[in-house]
């Protein structure tokens, strides 16, 4: 229970037992469970007989045996050995799939380690057991983690021992005499640290205060009662004088204190060193816990009092029937073994213990405070550097490399080698998740519940030590800098003056903990270099002077500034307005007055304020003054416009009053007037060249074949115009309509950048007051999808705005961007399969509690947008919060599974794919990236490690014409499908290598991919007799060795760079015939053609960015295919089988939910590629604007630094 109110739990209990919500609770990253080990402890409570005899039992028990209660031992015949962990997967049975960590502190170093070799006992385990975490853990003996870095203490915090070099050199004599050298080295030397014996004192007077201790536990009381750990200050003088340690060194182990140099060094703290050891309220304890905390003792507090009340059983739903123990004296028997038993510290059998983790897939993460003095860092490097991992003892480099915290304060070390974590965080005590919250939050997050190897530190493989810069005893960092020590033999050390100067500063600038946290004092506030052996009381003295001093900073003139968000001039102005409009409102008020007065004495009013055209007059003068005043601070500077977090305008950046704080999760009665432009378009694009008067110029060949598609449009769109506006879509066959998609008419939506981009300005003009008229209503039964909404209707809207600039599409994004808005409105922050916009109400799709990535890496384009062009911080934070999952999400080679659970925001499958229910995920990492501006990096970088994980795994030959394919994999293996959506996937590489600074290879193998994925999307049309793309295939398997995992891409490259890149082209990118049905490589599994754009698209994007004149070509065959076997009297039509000519067409009525849409996306993305292939111009420049997945053009934009603060973009 100590983990759950006080570090890691979702409560944290103050000094006065209030309670205050903790936001860094671990059951946000997993669900987590606080169990009291062992039992005797907290409300876990038994009779002795209950009691277990040994570390080997605690095991078993929480493994195969329920902790036994009273109550069941009384009520019931069973045994009290109950299955813990099989009847929690019982009574929750989702466990048994899913992974289990154990995490501890201290004491949870001895019994996670016995669990886990319980665990790797059993041939049938309950669960799976994935990583064990154990925090400034038990893991030795009290030798290993006390006597043996008694020194490195010192050396870590000479104030001590007061700085007296004399004192080191005992204690430095005397850990060499007592065999206590660390000697550490990296990669580790000379075999297996010797199994050190304890010499005790040899005077009959020594105190021997560690003479059976073996164990140790976590509460003062309970350690002073058993073995008197807490240090005493002397009473007696003749102890004193020999506990004094100057000139004491004499080559022999002290007769005083033996080799108990612990207890030696806190009893040299308290005694000799006082006062930079603040005494506490009784003058007799040492904080063992966290040495900083003697100079900033925590209030004594009893947990007791909290623990007991009814409230909080209640809350917890905690036992009546017992109270709450800190702990009882004795767990396993008798003050003999009070602190242990026969069982052997579990560094005795962690080599086998790793050699099982090794052979289970199993993690081992071990984590320290820098500050813990009880259970020190030092003793968890000896135990790692003394087990053997991976075949090698230790680590083979010393852990040095720095990570930060989410704030990019230092947290700490890291280090990582052969599935064995080490961290050791920075002014953490005893409690890391207690001292360091946010810290120890962010490593469960990335290190425990995650995966990250890369993401906050260095290489992959062995991770830390890179930088020879930071193997050495200070880590530099620009706030403050963290002592690790050497970690080598004690001789090579010479005094302790080499500490002194990089402690001096850290103590003389480095804020204290607690209530006053993170101010850095001044050193004249400190009395500079005597800080060191200053009390803590004067510390808080020195750092309230501190800031009562800046407090006095804030009052003149800047408070005006801060509380009216106004600059320096402003602030003048508004005073000299104030002060004028005082002087004018004392004259209204005092007219009438002044005349009463006149009226009352009899005396005649000889001034001008008698004549009344003279008061009205002033009284004219005096109203213009008030409105001199009043009118700017409305419309003026210093107006709503002007208060910070208000829209602003894209010339001065100057905020712009516009319903920010709107609750986009109510419905909209009616929709509101269309907004002033809150940010204008860019300057649009020139309008298309088919669209200049003729006889202007002679067209070119590609002008002319520009002008087809800009007249197969025209067809098209006069024939849903015709029979089925303003319904969702035309049935180009039957010539009926459908509302198929909302009902709000999507293919005007969807078809309007694409009118504008090709200079049809009448058809766009027509199409606007369906646009104004546009409500986004729905009934009661019906749901808006949102993932297809977003993409067509908003990013449609979006689109024509910054073409055009038209404000009224503006507004109708912005009514439909907060509609859809409640979708997000998840436990995990996903957005739900479909909302109603009406009430908000949420529904889930065909794949029940799940997501798909698709669906919730699609949206962030169209909402960030939004958001630059309103200024509402909601619609950038929703989106957002998706990608900080994904930022966060633990992911193997960048491949994202294609399915999210929608309540927990963790992957639910193991299959990953770039095909429809991923697609476009894979291109809002880059393309969102690019539309701001490059300025959000974590998407690019992101990006790229997705864009390595495809091309490593998922692109494949296939046997016969080596064509190259991007399948799916599902538990490892790939399926050989091929669908038409991946067609997208060439254009993203090339798109990628043509924006991103990569490496020359790494550049070229990006494009090699591209183009020849690009040629099997072409050859799959080529081969049929339509001449178009079959929707979905199935490639031929390679015979022979390999089965269904030979032929990928990745090794045959490799195999043709070895050899020496024969016929200089790679493989999957030379040129084949088109064969028949026969002599293909793959079987069409989907023989229809529905109009997709993705193979376009592609073409497109390969020759702006590589110039290569057969992209052209080959859309031109396929453009003459689709006005060959799918134009109708009214538009065009899907078509059943691309290998017969001509085929049966498709109406496409609506099926289930949604119907296969494919007119609109044809207006919106078909016909738009294949112009902007043929169009002489540059349009829709690369560098200037980015393509969402629906082929609606967004502009890129830089963000200002008012949004950078507002949306708390770094």
């Amino acid at each position: 229970m100590a983990g759950f109110t006080l570090e890691n739990g979702p409560i944290h209990v103050n000094d006065d037992y209030s309670v205050t919500a903790n936001n860094y609770s671990w059951d946000k990253l997993a669900d987590y469970i606080w169990i009291d080990q062992p039992v005797g402890t907290g409300y876990s409570t038994a009779d002795k007989t209950g009691y277990v005899a040994d570390e080997d039992q605690m095991g078993i028990d929480f493994v195969s045996t329920l902790l036994p209660s009273l109550f069941m031992r009384l009520c019931t015949n069973l045994s009290p050995q109950w299955n813990f962990v099989e009847n929690l997967v019982k009574v929750f049975p989702s466990l048994a799939k899913r992974p289990l960590h154990l995490t501890g502190e201290s004491y949870a170093g001895t019994y996670i380690p016995y669990i886990t070799k319980t665990y790797f006992g059993l041939t049938r385990p309950p669960t799976t057991l994935a990583k064990i975490a154990i925090g400034d853990g038990t893991i030795g003996s009290g030798i290993t983690f006390e006597l043996l870095p008694t020194l490195s203490i010192i050396e870590t915090y000479p104030q001590l021992i007061g700085y007296d070099e004399a004192v080191y050199s005992w204690f430095k004599d005397q850990s060499h005499l007592c065999g206590y050298d660390l000697n550490l080295t990296y990669p580790q030397t000379g075999g297996y640290f010797p199994d050190l014996q304890f010499i005790g004192p040899s005077d009959p007077l020594g105190p021997g205060l560690a003479g059976t201790a073996k164990r140790h536990v976590s509460k003062r009381a309970f350690v002073e009662d058993v073995n008197g750990r807490l240090a005493k200050r002397g009473d007696l003088g003749d102890q004193i004088r020999k506990r004094d340690l100057t000139g004491r060194s004499n080559g022999t182990i002290d007769s005083w204190y033996g080799c108990d140099l612990y207890n030696a060094l806190l009893s040299y703290a308290v005694n000799y060193t006082y006062p930079w050891n603040l005494q506490p309220a009784d003058g007799s304890e040492f904080d063992v816990y966290n040495i900083p905390d003697g100079l900033y003792p925590q209030a004594p507090q009893d947990p007791s009092v909290f623990m007991n009340d009814n409230r909080t059983r209640t809350a917890i739903h905690a036992p009546t029937s017992f109270d709450w123990v800190e702990s009882i004296d004795y767990p396993f028997g008798n003050a003999y073994t009070a602190l242990g038993d026969p069982s052997v510290e579990p560094m005795a059998f962690l080599t086998e213990l790793a050699t099982n983790a090794t052979n289970h897939n199993m993690s081992i993460i071990i984590f320290s405070g820098n500050d813990d003095s009880l259970v020190t860092h030092r003793g968890s490097e000896v135990v790692i550097q003394n087990t053997t991992f991976g075949g090698i003892q230790g680590f083979t480099r010393k852990p040095s490399t720095p990570w930060h915290s989410d704030d990019g304060t230092l947290a700490g070390i890291i280090h990582q080698e052969r599935n064995w974590t080490y961290a050791l965080f920075k002014g953490a005590g005893h409690l890391v998740p207690f001292t360091q919250p946010q810290a120890a939050y962010t490593f469960a997050r990335e290190f425990i519940f995650g995966s990250n190897l890369t993401g906050f530190v260095g290489s992959s493989g062995v991770v830390g030590g890179e930088d020879a810069a930071l193997s050495g005893d200070i880590m530099p960092e620009a706030d403050a800098p963290i002592y690790i020590g050497s970690g080598v033999t004690q001789s090579s050390i010479q005094a302790a003056t080499a500490t002194v100067a990089a402690w001096d500063a850290f103590i003389a600038t480095a804020a204290p903990a607690g209530d006053f946290a993170s101010t850095s004092v001044p050193p004249e506030s400190t009395g500079g270099s005597s800080a060191k052996s200053q009390s803590s009381n004067g510390g808080r003295r020195a750092i309230h002077k501190a800031n009562v001093a800046q407090d006095k900073t804030l009052f003149p003139p800047a408070w005006r500034a801060i509380m009216f968000g106004l600059s320096e001039p402003a602030v003048a102005d508004f005073a000299i307005q104030i002060g004028v409009a005082a002087a004018l409102g004392f004259l209204v008020v005092m007219l009438p007055t002044h005349r009463q007065r006149s009226s009352q004495t009899g005396q005649t009013d000889a001034s001008f304020l008698s004549k009344k055209s003279y008061r009205w007059l002033l009284y004219c003068v005096a109203f213009a003054g008030s409105l001199w005043l009043v009118v700017p601070y409305v419309i003026g500077p210093l107006g709503p416009r002007h208060r910070p977090g208000a829209l602003h305008f894209e010339e001065d950046h100057g905020p712009l009053e516009f319903d920010e704080h709107r609750d986009s999760s109510l419905p909209h009665s009616r929709p509101r007037p269309p907004p002033p432009r809150l940010r204008p378009p860019p300057p649009s694009p020139p309008l298309g060249a088919a669209n200049r008067p003729e006889g202007t110029e002679t067209m070119s060949e590609w002008s002319i074949r520009a002008d087809h598609v800009r007249k197969a449009y025209l067809h098209a769109w006069s024939g849903y115009l015709k029979l089925a506006s303003p319904a969702d879509e035309l049935l180009p066959v039957s010539n009926g309509k459908t509302d198929n998609f909302n009902g709000w008419g999507v293919s005007i939506v969807d078809g309007l950048d694409t009118m504008w981009i090709m200079g049809l300005q009448d058809e766009f003009l027509d199409a606007m007051p369906i646009i104004a008229d546009m409500k986004f209503f729905l009934n009661e039964f019906n749901y808006a999808p949102f993932f297809e909404t977003v993409i067509r209707y908003l990013g449609g809207l979006l689109s024509a705005y910054a073409l055009s600039g038209d404000p009224v599409l503006l507004s109708r994004a912005d009514d439909l961007g907060g509609m859809l808005l409640p979708a997000f409105n998840t436990t995990s922050g996903f957005p739900a399969f479909a909302v109603n916009t009406v009430d908000g109400r949420i529904r889930q799709g065909w794949n029940g509690q799940n997501v798909l990535w698709a669906e919730a890496l699609s949206c962030q384009m169209e909402y960030k947008y939004l958001a630059h062009l309103t200024g509402r911080t909601q619609y950038y934070d929703k989106v957002e919060h998706v990608m900080e999952i994904m930022y966060n999400a633990s992911i193997p080679e960048g491949l994202f599974p294609t399915k999210w659970d929608l309540e927990k925001g963790i992957p639910s499958n193991a299959e990953f794919s770039v095909g429809a229910f991923a697609d476009s995920a894979y291109e809002y990492l880059l393309k969102q990236w690019l539309m701001t501006g490059k300025s959000e990096p974590k998407s690019r970088d992101l990006y790229l490690k997705s864009a390595t994980g495809i091309i490593d795994n998922l692109l494949f030959l296939s046997p016969k014409r080596k064509l190259l394919y991007v399948t799916d994999i599902s538990f490892g293996n790939p399926s050989h499908t091929f669908e038409h959506l991946s067609c997208f996937l060439p254009g993203l590489l090339a798109l990628g290598a043509h924006t991103l600074e990569l490496p020359a290879k790494e550049k070229e193998r990006h494009m090699w991919a591209a183009q020849g994925l690009a040629y099997t999307c072409y050859m799959t049309y080529a081969d049929q007799a339509t001449g178009l793309g079959p929707d979905e295939m199935h490639f031929d398997i390679w015979p022979g060795a390999g089965g269904i995992k030979a032929g990928l891409w990745k090794t045959h490259l490799k195999e043709w760079e070895e050899a020496g890149r024969p016929g200089g082209v790679p493989p999957g990118l030379g040129e084949v015939p088109a064969m028949p049905a026969g002599g293909r490589d793959y079987t069409a599994r989907k023989t229809s053609y529905l109009l997709r754009p993705e193979t376009l698209e592609s073409f497109f994007i390969l020759w702006k960015t590589t110039g290569d004149v057969h992209w052209r070509e080959r859309g031109w065959d396929i453009f003459q295919a689709i006005e060959k076997e799918t134009k109708t009297t009214s538009g065009y039509a899907s078509i059943n089988s691309v290998d017969t000519s001509p085929s049966p067409m498709r109406d496409e009525m609506p099926r289930q939910v949604l119907a296969v849409h494919n007119f609109d996306y044809f207006l919106a993305e078909t016909l738009k590629y294949l112009y902007l292939l043929f169009s002489e111009e540059d349009i829709i420049p690369l560098d200037k604007w980015v393509f969402n997945t629906e082929g609606h053009p967004l502009p890129v934009y830089q963000w200002s630094e008012w949004e950078k603060k507002q949306y708390k973009i770094i």
